[in-house]
């Protein structure tokens, strides 16, 4: 457990005198264990969260020993680390990092040790994106029935688990793990498959087929996409029934208007209102393609000389269609009128009902004897924090986006990255390059000494706190063929020969090096990363952001107020 010593300044004095040019040796350095269990999933080792006074500095200190005199090549050394996120972080059972991020967060900026009574555990956040996921669930639950009248969701749901399930292996939505786990392609494929689904070999399918073949106007399959012999489990049976379980073979329609209702392989109300919808758009499709056709020949006969104009502007609405999707308003549980038919129509059924499943996935996984949090974004974070702080009485919790990529202009992110312009090149753009580096290091350097401030960061596929920062300067020889550059290039800035000779050429050059503390599996801090590394990852895409989680405790609270020379 780390002790906070009560005079910081002699602690650091001798401290740093009596590691100068040491190094430490420390089981730290020696047994890294790989951040995950036997089967691979990801996970903190059992290894204690708390250090020895050797065991941090060899954490901190490049090498473990401290840059003194006997180190002439650095020039200048600093770090800065927190012993609140050291002592408050917390391991990662699962592959839930948002939610361990997010506990160790909590326990830090509310000081306290991650043994002490009130901190936050991995599994107390997780309780708290359950809840906010459920809700997220069943307010798009709700939007979708009310578009098909009323129409619960259930059978649909059951007739998906138990395709899958029967189907794949015995795999369910979430599963236990990746192995177990429906992926989302197939998911999809298969929610459009059971709409689609009608017994196969039926006479009145060929008739349909051939008589709408040339009215297909591509929005659809043109061909049968799937033909199956569907077996029957009774093993899996009693678990998830449908309503044609005695039913061996089936063929995937290619439209709806020309298929009998009785032909349909399910017949619950939700299938029926979602072929409503589908057939519906059919016509919608044949009456303009007819009137393209129209105004096409008249077009050719020389009578229709405005008609290709007003083609034109139909066809421009129709491709804002489906931009305006999201914009609609759920409607009322009234029922559907004519005049609301257009409306209706621009609901997209299979978009609406694939997000829900998506959604209700990603409950399901945090229900995992392993939870885990893949289902979760930055917004997770954001609402994970405003969630899990609404019940604090001594302050407010805020996360928000500290850097990353962004629009310009964009107020979303505080400090947006950008790459370096590219009508400079050469010295000029390595430049502004190092410029643009050290001055978001300094930002960084910044927040991460702000008291009421903890920094969080999304990178490659994970989310992970920032326990430390350090940077040094240092000097590293220059190769014979760099110095034979640089000598040519003083010739060429006006130097003659004879004073060329005289010319006294560097052997070494300053590098700076910036790195920061983090993870990059499991919440241990465990990996010193270039910050070089870290911007190009969240320039790389623009998902991968720097956040910051701050707490502004309230007046009223004795002791939790602290003044800073600087803005919140």
């Amino acid at each position: 457990m780390l002790q906070r010593p009560d005079d910081i300044a002699s602690f650091f004095a001798k401290q740093f005198a009596s590691q100068a040019g040491r190094t430490i040796s420390s089981p730290t350095k020696t047994t890294k264990k790989q951040a995950s269990d036997e089967n691979g999933v990801e996970m903190d080792t059992t290894d204690s969260e708390n250090l020895s006074d050797d065991d941090l500095w060899a954490l901190l200190l490049p090498d473990g020993t401290m840059p003194g005199l006997s180190h002439p090549t650095v020039t200048k050394f600093s770090i800065s680390y927190s012993c609140a996120l050291l002592s408050g972080w917390v391991k990662q059972r699962s592959p839930g990092c948002a939610a361990a991020s997010v506990a160790g967060a909590f326990n830090a900026l509310r000081d306290l040790h991650r043994d002490d009574p009130g901190a936050l555990s991995m599994d107390d956040v997780i309780g708290v994106l359950c809840d906010i996921q459920r809700e997220r669930a069943e307010k798009k639950r709700g939007r979708v029935e009310r578009f098909l009248l009323g129409a619960s969701l259930e059978p649909l749901s059951v007739a998906l688990r138990a395709y899958i399930f029967q189907h794949h292996d015995g795999k369910t939505l979430a599963g236990e793990n990746k192995k177990t786990c429906c992926g989302k392609k197939l998911r999809n494929a298969t929610l459009k498959k059971l709409v689609f689904m009608r017994r196969k070999g039926t006479p009145s399918e060929n008739v349909a087929s051939d008589s709408n073949s040339d009215k297909d106007d591509g929005s659809h399959v043109t061909e049968v996409i799937a033909t199956k012999e569907c077996s029957s489990t009774s093993q899996s049976e009693s678990k998830y029934g449908t309503e044609e379980d005695e039913e061996e073979e089936y063929d995937i329609a290619t439209r709806v208007s020309s298929v009998p209702k009785e032909e349909w392989i399910h017949r619950a109300p939700v299938f029926e209102q979602i072929r409503e919808l589908i057939e519906m758009k059919e016509r919608e499709t044949e009456t303009q393609a007819a009137a393209n056709v129209s105004a096409a020949a008249a077009v050719l006969e020389g009578t229709g000389g405005g008609g290709g104009e007003e083609n034109e502007d139909d066809d421009d609405d129709n491709d804002d269609e489906g931009e305006r999707e999201e914009e609609n308003p759920a409607p009322s549980s009234s029922g559907r009128s004519s005049s609301s038919s257009s409306s209706t129509s621009d609901f997209n059924w299979f978009k609406e009902v694939a997000v829900y499943f998506e959604i209700q996935t990603g409950l399901e996984k945090l229900q995992r004897k392993k939870p885990s949090t893949a289902a979760f974004g930055n917004w997770g974070i954001v609402a994970g924090v405003r969630e899990a702080g609404a019940a604090d009485e001594t302050g407010h919790f805020k996360c928000s986006y500290f850097m990353g990529r962004a629009p310009r202009g964009s107020k979303l992110v505080r400090h947006r990255l950008a790459p370096p312009s590219s009508s400079k090149g050469g010295h000029h753009q390595s430049q502004e390059y190092e410029m643009e580096l050290e001055r978001t290091w300094q930002l960084l350097k910044l927040e991460h000494s702000h008291p009421n401030a903890v920094l969080l960061s999304h990178h490659k596929n994970h989310y992970a706190l920032i326990y430390a920062v350090r940077d040094w300067v240092e000097k590293v020889p220059i190769e014979n063929n760099e110095m034979e550059e640089e000598s040519s290039e003083k010739v060429n800035d006006g130097a003659t020969t004879e004073m060329a000779t005289n010319v006294n050429v560097q052997t070494f050059r300053k590098v700076r090096v910036r790195q920061v503390l983090t993870a990059r599996r499991g919440q241990r801090p465990s990996a010193w990363i270039d910050w070089e590394e870290l911007r190009g990852a969240y320039l790389k895409w623009a998902g991968y952001k720097l956040m910051t989680v701050r707490y502004s405790p309230y007046e009223n609270v004795a002791g939790s107020s602290y003044s800073v020379g600087m803005h919140k």
